[in-house]
């Protein structure tokens, strides 16, 4: 099979003949080339994925269409929420914090568990969030369990979206509205639409990597 590449763009466009015949009136800026397709190589993929390629050679005035083997990261451990479950829940600091949480929060003590079991189920975190946040709120919850539950969180390989929702890690660039953070001192933050002094919403500046128009924001 047959194709041209065009020495002025840097491109392959098909030849313009249903056969290999030669093209009468060639242009002097196109040139024949052949196609060359490459034997698919054979891989594993639990380590490696395939791509195809399309390389174009103009010593050997080749169209190659090849392959790329691209080796997987490797996988990452599976969450050991039995571990974090069992930890958390046998925790005297935990515990005791459920239990001044009764009086002070009680919806929140009262359910903090329960929300806790079902995130491990695959729910949304957020039940069990504000939960946490109601009992950080209420001072129940140490800076110093905080950084202990947050890094036993860690070490069990539990999902981001859960081990932010537990608060305590810096915060990052304002990316995009909505976005949310909890502060370590169990402020929940998001990100809303920063505005000018006269009210207008504010532009991003393209010179700059920040996006100026956005701002975090405490929810009150």
């Amino acid at each position: 099979m047959l194709c041209l590449y065009d020495s002025e763009t840097n491109s392959i466009i098909n030849y313009p003949r249903g056969d290999e015949e030669p093209v009468v009136g060639l242009a002097q800026r196109y040139e024949v080339f052949r196609v060359v397709e490459q034997d698919k190589p054979e891989y594993d993929p639990a380590t490696y994925r395939i791509k195809a390629t399309r390389t174009v050679d103009i010593a050997a005035k080749e169209w190659v269409w090849g392959w790329e083997l691209v080796q997987l990261p490797p996988a990452l451990p599976a969450a050991d929420w039995a571990r974090f479950k069992k930890t958390v829940m046998a925790h005297p600091s935990v515990n005791l914090a459920i239990g001044g949480g009764i009086s002070q929060v009680p919806a929140a003590a009262i359910s903090l568990p329960a929300t806790l079991l079902a995130s491990a189920a695959g729910a949304d975190v957020l039940d069990f969030r504000n939960a946490w946040l109601s009992l950080r709120g209420a001072e129940l919850i140490s800076v110093e369990l905080l950084a202990e539950v947050r890094a036993l969180a860690i070490d069990c390989h539990l999902p981001e979206l859960f081990i932010g929702a537990l608060g305590g890690a810096l915060r990052s660039d304002a990316e995009y509205l909505g976005q949310e953070w909890v502060s370590g001192d169990g402020v929940l933050y998001r990100v809303t639409q920063a505005r000018n002094e006269d009210g207008t919403f504010r532009e991003d500046d393209p010179a700059t990597t920040e996006r100026e128009s956005l701002v975090w924001e405490a929810v009150e």
